[in-house]
């Protein structure tokens, strides 16, 4: 992220704040437009899409990068391999970097030791590049390695149309000769904002710890030098800030003259929580990326509610009943078990439910008791066509037998035999 904006980000918080509320607050008739180059909002625990525009289209995403680097990161204390008190000796390439004041950064002096913790929470609020290319070199030895790292992360959550080739997003023209092999001596990194939306769901998945972190405007950086220095977070949307809005604990910014401002935020209102991204959101301050982020969340919340469908009023298409063998019946039916939970936007016919069903069995043997588990059926709104992020997140119930059936007593099972040889 580069330093300039900061200074804008300050005269906002004087001359613009007051002008924020009718923006943030306002719920639009119209459809909703953001201002940027791409964006998308999803619910963080299901992945289900309330919002995207040109989501998928892979954009520059500057410091956003250091969610996946972060990731990795915390991966690593997950599994042992490193823990939050552990010290980071800082290598020459990393001490040059951190006195580049064109960057977001904090000065860390050559061969000096700085904690884990330290430096996690200056790659989180001061977006600080030198940081987190040290952690990249303490976790994989190198930062090139490290970015081997963050490739084969992405492939594993099948993300396979972004090109990373730093740990922090900056463009190679800062790295010099430290920049990844074979990439381009002024490339930067690229995903989409679906993409983005995948690796920060993960990252609170799997460490929602990291909002400790996020939801912090100010940290102390301790200096080996004893000194203390004060880390302000770049996110303008926590309490207190230019673009304070309810319920905001996180995520992270991102800027460069390739990106421009980008945003990667977290919202969460009583049981939901949001993740919103918005990728190049250019203005002569920085502070649009927040106020579009706000628009957003305020849109998504206004929009969209959860209700409850019960699966047993649905109707499974082409296929009511399954063959029985053996029974005294040579068929049952078959119905949708248990409710369901869907997204619905304002305006849509909730009772217009499109069910996919997958059956794992098309008979069963007798005696069959009534509830036993044929299948499963995806259950969707017929308007909506936004989807997940993964398609296997979709609301889902099983299919089941709904009446038992007795075997057939031995007679009649004899009979049948009979005429099945004669026929």
């Amino acid at each position: 992220m580069h330093k300039r904006i900061r200074i804008y980000l300050l005269l906002f918080c004087v001359i613009g704040s007051c002008v924020l509320a009718p923006v943030v607050q306002a719920q639009e008739e119209t459809p909703l437009a953001i201002q940027a180059k791409a964006a998308i909002a999803i619910d963080s625990d299901t992945g289900k899409i309330f919002y995207e525009q040109d989501a998928t289209t892979p954009l520059h995403i500057a410091s956003t990068t250091k969610l996946l680097s972060m990731y990795i990161i915390y991966d690593q204390i997950r599994t042992g391999k490193l823990s939050m008190t552990d010290q980071v000796t800082i290598s020459a390439e990393t001490s040059a970097l951190s006195q580049n004041w064109q960057l977001s950064n904090v000065l860390l002096y050559e061969g000096q030791s700085y904690s884990v913790k330290n430096l996690i929470e200056a790659g989180f609020l001061e977006s600080a590049n030198a940081a987190v290319m040290a952690l990249a070199e303490k976790v994989a030895g190198s930062e090139a390695t490290f970015v081997d790292l963050m490739r084969a992360q992405l492939t594993t959550w099948g993300i396979t149309d972004g090109t990373i080739v730093t740990s922090t997003g900056l463009n190679n023209a800062f790295l010099g000769d430290n920049r990844y092999p074979g990439s381009g001596a002024e490339e930067e990194n690229q995903l989409s904002a679906k993409d983005l939306a995948i690796v920060a769901r993960h990252l609170l998945q799997d460490f929602p710890e990291v909002l400790q972190i996020t939801s912090q405007s100010q940290l102390t950086f301790a200096e080996p030098t004893g000194e203390n220095l004060e880390l302000e977070n770049t996110n303008q949307m926590l309490a207190g800030m230019a673009v304070a809005t309810d319920g905001v604990d996180g995520l992270k910014t991102g800027t460069t003259d390739l990106a421009g401002a980008c945003f990667v935020g977290t919202v969460k209102r009583g049981d939901t929580r949001l993740i919103t991204v918005v990728l190049d959101v250019t203005d002569a301050t920085g502070i649009a990326r927040f106020t579009e982020s706000a628009r957003m969340m305020e849109w998504v919340y206004s929009q969209w509610q959860q209700q409850t469908i019960n699966g047993e009023t649905l109707t499974i298409p082409k296929r009511q009943t399954i063959s029985v063998k053996d029974g005294e019946q040579l068929k049952v039916a078959v119905g949708l078990d248990n409710e369901v939970t869907v997204w619905v936007k304002k305006g849509m016919d909730a009772t217009n439910i499109t069910v996919t069903p997958t059956f794992t069995k098309t008979s069963v043997t007798a005696p069959v008791k009534r509830g036993k588990q044929v299948g499963t059926a995806v259950i969707r709104l017929t308007e909506d066509t936004l989807g997940y992020l993964d398609q296997t997140q979709q609301p889902k119930t099983t299919i089941v037998v709904q009446k038992s059936v007795s075997k057939a007593n031995p007679f009649e099972l004899g009979w049948r035999k009979v005429k099945n040889f004669f026929s």
